[in-house]
């Protein structure tokens, strides 16, 4: 009779409580024991608004199982706690800086991270808002290992896809449908393959895309671009939440959305590269800094 082999233990990483036990309930479910969680402490603060880092410790314990630890810790500081508490492997949705080489090199399952694009397209920090910039008609989700140099580049252990939304999605909504179907549908199947002993299969680097923050500055479309390039631009800049701004008769506007076709609510035209229109809504003249280098008269 072989005896059974004991169940990886695992730390998990990420930004967000939700995710957190999401993640939680993967690992478990999986056949891994999940005995640390760790949120970045400076990006907690900044998406949580709080400034006491006992209070953020504090939601965080209130909404993990008592036999975990939770811990607030940059990522240079992570090869001490994973010792403390005999980690195995890392598993990561959502943390914002890179894992140090110690998780890949020392750790006997090193690190996987839940990325939602279809690698090797759109790696790095922004991959829904490039796929919905460059109107890629589905989004991505993968798992892969993390090799602890670059970003996203390592083996892909299970992917997945959605539709791109239509054009009234709601930014929140997008984003946990998203992260729900990575957390809950992709990363049980990157366990399981992990348990198999599965490398993964490499990415091509030649096919690979880097999604980086966008500019600010792409608020204020160009008008000399194509209407259909405006137009995934906008849907992108709606995904940030950030404004639109398009010039209208001299002057800039702000803009809800935009249509390469005319719509009941997308029912005002401004012309755009070879006089090809794009559709717009709800134009309402704005004030804009037009110092910016990158704002276009």
């Amino acid at each position: 009779m072989t005896a059974q082999r004991p169940a990886l233990r695992v730390a998990l990483a990420s930004s967000r409580i939700d995710t957190l036990e999401m993640m939680r309930q993967a690992c478990a479910g999986s056949g891994f024991l999940p005995v640390l969680a760790v949120v970045p402490p400076v990006l907690w603060r900044e998406r949580t608004r709080e400034t006491d880092p006992a209070t953020r410790l504090a939601k965080v314990r209130a909404a993990t199982p008592p036999e975990m630890g939770v811990l607030a810790l940059p990522a240079a500081d992570l090869p001490d706690a994973l010792r403390l508490f005999g980690v195995d492997m890392v598993v990561v949705c959502g943390y914002p800086t890179l894992l140090p080489p110690f998780v890949v090199d020392t750790l006997p399952g090193g690190g996987i991270n839940c990325h939602p694009s279809l690698l090797p397209r759109w790696q790095g920090p922004s991959p829904i808002s490039w796929a919905l910039r460059m109107g890629d008609p589905r989004i991505g989700l993968s798992v892969h290992r993390m090799n602890g140099d670059t970003y996203d580049s390592g083996p892909v252990l299970a992917q997945d896809t959605l539709p791109s939304p239509d054009d009234d999605f709601d930014p929140a909504t997008l984003h946990a449908r998203a992260i729900r179907r990575l957390v809950r549908g992709v990363l049980p199947k990157a366990l399981a393959a992990v348990l198999r002993g599965e490398p993964g299969t490499l990415q091509d680097p030649n096919a690979a895309t880097w999604a980086g923050f966008m500019d600010h500055a792409d608020r204020y479309l160009d008008r000399g671009q194509s209407p259909l390039t405006l137009h995934h631009l906008t849907r992108a800049l709606r995904y940030l939440r950030w404004t639109p701004h398009i010039r209208i008769d001299g002057a800039w506007h702000t803009i809800t959305r935009t249509s390469p076709t005319p719509t009941p609510t997308c029912n005002r035209r401004v012309d755009c590269a070879n006089g090809a229109p794009l559709w717009v809504a709800d134009a309402t003249p704005a004030s804009v800094n037009t110092a910016h280098p990158r704002i276009y008269t």
